[in-house]
């Protein structure tokens, strides 16, 4: 016997609520009917799902096992029915993409211009954002997908696609004593005043710099912190301090700017830009974009570009 939509639905209800009355009542059905379904529920799966106590209905190890998977079961089924339902009214709906601001530099430019041309009645709903906060939403389903930075702490129930790989160069003001240095040592900016990435809420950022500076034999003296990468070159444009960026940075290269190679093993470090997803039932639009990061593929480091 094989277990149908309905049972599920009536199970799940009944977990929900703790009660067959309860379950009954919003199902617009009767509690005979309600326990003969359990009933053939139970003879199916082979387990005791549902076990009645004098404070309720609770759900048995067996039933919570089932009621997970009958959750995300009765989910995706409800995804594809609206999936089908907007095709066949011609409608695909929105992907709603979110995205870090360092994105914007490269990677997210060439997917929506894949995008566009290839699905060009697809509906971009876009928003910047942390990492931390694309993520929470992702996961709360308020987005499709998000482009952030890796290394993400807790992927838990996501996957995720590498779309963009760089390092990191030294940003200094363009009347720094290195500005015309085409590379340098990162041990030789021990004295230097560093305006860094928020550790909080840009963990992706902030860490490797930790970490490229303890390499190199030395603890940063952060002077000022930032949420965003324009806003760091522009505090170093300032003459605030240098800077460890992504080599992104440089196709927005700023007039009063210099960006430097590291020349030694710090150069070697890799920043991942990902895409993530949920993996589960993907929507019209999230499929479209997978289908745009296999056509374009990775996107490599760039290249110093001297003085601006």
């Amino acid at each position: 016997m094989e277990i149908n939509n309905r049972q599920l639905t009536w199970f799940m209800a009944i977990a929900d609520t703790g009660s067959f009355r309860q379950a009954a009542e919003g199902l617009h059905t009767t509690q005979p009917a309600l326990s003969v379904a359990m009933q053939k529920l139970e003879a199916t799966v082979g387990a005791l799902l549902l076990d009645r106590t004098p404070k309720g209905v609770v759900l048995t190890p067996a039933g919570r096992i089932l009621y997970e998977h009958a959750s995300r079961a009765l989910s995706i089924i409800e995804i594809g029915r609206r999936q089908a339902a907007d095709q066949g009214a011609g409608k695909r709906g929105p992907l709603r993409l979110g995205f870090v601001g360092s994105a914007a530099y490269s990677s997210l430019p060439r997917l929506l211009s894949y995008l566009t041309s290839n699905w060009p009645d697809l509906r971009l709903e876009l928003s910047e954002g942390a990492s931390s906060t694309l993520l929470d939403r992702l996961r709360h389903e308020a987005l499709d997908a998000c482009i952030v930075r890796e290394p993400i702490k807790d992927v838990s129930g996501l996957t995720s696609h590498c779309i963009e790989l760089d390092r990191m160069v030294l940003a200094v003001p363009a009347g720094h004593p290195l500005a015309q240095h085409v590379s340098v040592k990162l041990a030789k900016l021990r004295d230097e005043a560093f305006i860094a990435f928020a550790q909080e809420s840009v963990p992706s950022l902030s860490i490797p710099v930790l970490e490229l500076c303890s390499r190199a034999g030395f603890v940063p003296r952060i002077v000022q912190e930032a949420m965003r990468l324009p806003t760091v070159v522009s505090l170093v444009a300032c003459g605030l301090g240098v800077a460890l960026v992504p080599s992104v940075a440089q196709m927005y290269s700023h007039a009063h700017v210099r960006f430097i190679d590291l020349d030694d093993d710090a150069r070697q470090t890799e920043l991942r830009l990902s895409l993530a997803i949920r993996p589960d039932a993907p929507t019209f639009g999230v499929l479209c974009l997978l289908k745009t990061i296999e056509a374009v593929g990775t996107l490599p480091s760039t290249p110093v570009i001297r003085g601006s």
